[in-house]
């Protein structure tokens, strides 16, 4: 066991390499410090570790005495709105701390001849990443106080640590006129060979995909932190080959497509394959993306207080 975690924490040490998806954070980073492991992937290990501890406190504490504003938002554990409008009903915040599918939900959905742009307050929709954002959207093209107001959408990924390529690019869908654009791209490291997934998406949840799919005309920032990893990182590097801005803090990175195995007495782990997803020039986004210009704001508890994050905003979108 203990040679199985140096080699996933100490040895590869990208944080896509896992043995266990319950590992205890507080052992881990005991571990670490104890046995002096002083290269570069201990010390990126041991910062996300430590930013896992305080970050979702951090938002917790700013965002625990907000509404959402529509009876349809899903919250998440802590009970915090996956929705909520800031400034003046100016911008709203989204939030998505994994990109996940209910697969049976969407079956079910589906398969009740559904309509053009549904309400969620009389159709069961799921509350996976997939129906926050619709139902966001929703909310914020029909609720009074919302529709005629809001002009900048916030996605906030700040703890965020991957999840589904194929909802990420969904999501991307909503943000992204040409499907070309928002494509994943992945590069074999030994073999030189390029990969484009580019995928078209039902946004109006009518049971097709056609021209009545559009984009969403918002100004879109997103919201990122060191815990933007994995699908979490992926996200900001290609909406900022869109064009659209990142605010906050540089994200963690993680470009690997994580692939299974198991030793030789049957213990599963995961681990980085040879792919590795690319910006539109094909270099690696493995170091994370940096936020445009005008667009940090200092590490600290403040990252999630309203009056700053709406100052960062409006001085990017006066």
């Amino acid at each position: 066991m203990y040679g199985l975690m140096r080699l996933c924490y100490f040895v590869y040490g990208d944080c896509h390499t896992d043995f266990t998806a319950d590992q205890d954070i507080y052992t881990l980073r005991q571990a670490i410090e104890d046995h002096s492991y002083d290269n570069v992937c201990s010390k990126k290990l041991l910062a996300m570790l430590s930013a896992r501890e305080i970050i979702p406190n951090w938002r917790k504490d700013a965002r625990k005495d907000k509404a959402s504003g529509a009876s349809y938002i899903p919250r998440d554990s802590n009970g915090l709105p996956a929705f909520e409008v800031i400034d003046e009903n100016k911008t709203a915040i989204i939030r998505f701390d994994s990109f996940v599918v209910d697969l049976d939900g969407w079956t079910a959905y589906y398969g009740t001849n559904p309509t053009t742009s549904p309400d969620p307050a009389s159709v069961s929709l799921p509350d996976d990443s997939i129906g926050t954002f619709y139902k966001s959207f929703y909310a914020i093209e029909h609720e009074p106080d919302y529709a005629e107001n809001v002009k900048n959408v916030v996605i906030d990924i700040t703890n965020n640590d991957g999840g589904e390529s194929d909802v990420l690019q969904f999501l991307l869908n909503y943000m992204i006129a040409d499907p070309q654009d928002s494509s994943l791209l992945s590069l074999d490291v030994l073999s030189g060979c390029k990969k484009n997934t580019t995928a078209r998406s039902d946004l109006n949840l009518d049971g097709k995909i056609d021209s009545y799919d559009k984009k969403k005309n918002y100004n879109f920032l997103i919201f990122t932190s060191l815990m933007s990893f994995s699908c979490g990182n992926a996200m900001p590097a290609i909406c900022a080959d869109n064009g659209i801005k990142i605010i906050d803090q540089k994200s963690g990175g993680g470009s690997g497509v994580v692939r299974f195995a198991c030793t030789a007495d049957g213990f599963p782990y995961q681990y980085s394959g040879l792919e590795r997803l690319s910006h539109k020039d094909w270099s690696n986004v493995e170091g994370g993306i940096p936020v445009s210009e005008g667009g940090e704001i200092p590490y600290g508890e403040h990252m999630f207080d309203d009056d700053v994050l709406a100052g960062v905003v409006n001085a990017l979108f006066p």
